[in-house]
């Protein structure tokens, strides 16, 4: 209300539901991407390039005037270069080694799932 981005207290619910659904909406499709560019160039530098990506999201969030703009950084910057959450569990599940790599292995599926269940409601 105070960016001007709604015109009523009513309406601003909404628009914080929708700037919060561009997140996993931009996660979505990248996903995949950012473990088999972890695969390929190598974990830490996937893990490098998705924290910068969402250092450099949250700075032009903070510059975002338009509301247009606000949702296009959260999908773009904050949702597709937002992939720790795919590189994560296999670097939890290379150090735990042995035994406990099928117990670090459902960490990956139980952030999975609760992103899916999030998006849900």
């Amino acid at each position: 209300v105070d960016a001007g981005w709604v015109k009523s207290a009513d309406r601003a619910g909404f628009l914080a539901g929708l700037l919060a659904t561009m997140l996993p909406l931009g996660r979505l499709p990248t996903s995949v991407l950012w473990g088999h560019l972890a695969d390929r160039a190598g974990r830490r530098v996937a893990l490098m390039g998705c924290m910068s990506g969402v250092a450099l999201g949250q700075l032009a969030f903070a510059f975002c005037t338009d509301l247009r703009a606000a949702l296009a950084v959260r999908f773009v910057l904050l949702g597709g270069g937002n992939g720790w959450n795919s590189i994560l569990g296999p670097i939890c599940a290379e150090n735990a080694g042995g035994d406990t790599y099928q117990s670090a292995r459902l960490v990956g599926y139980v952030f999975g799932a609760g992103g899916v269940i999030n998006m849900l409601g």
